[in-house]
């Protein structure tokens, strides 16, 4: 069995971005077993480390507690401060981030 790390490194960043169209390209659209096995892994981390899901419109959310997410068949609802509910799926989620929110980098375009 792979270790966890491995892993982890594997599923880092799960979709390839066209970035003049930003849109998934072909073969590199997240599928639903990469979407359901991506995440399944990064709630079952001991000890749990925040990860970032990035939206194909640009958005982005942290998931910051293992318990706050349920999955199942493509499709994940997560559980935000607040009761703030986030519905997705494996066609919306462009790419899913081994970071906490606020390590990264803001997307905005130059100007």
């Amino acid at each position: 069995m792979k270790s966890m790390n491995g892993i982890e490194r594997r599923f880092r960043y799960l979709a390839k971005v066209n970035p003049r169209s930003q849109q998934a390209t072909g073969d590199d659209d997240m599928t639903r077993e990469t979407f359901e096995q991506s995440l399944e892994l990064f709630m079952a981390r001991r000890p749990f480390v925040p990860i970032v899901v990035e939206l194909n419109v640009g958005q982005r959310f942290e998931i910051d507690a293992p318990l706050s997410i349920a999955c199942s068949e493509g499709k994940a609802v997560f559980i935000g401060p607040g009761g703030v509910m986030r519905i997705f799926d494996n066609e919306s989620v462009l790419q899913i981030i081994d970071a906490p929110a606020h390590t990264l980098r803001s997307r905005k375009p130059k100007k």
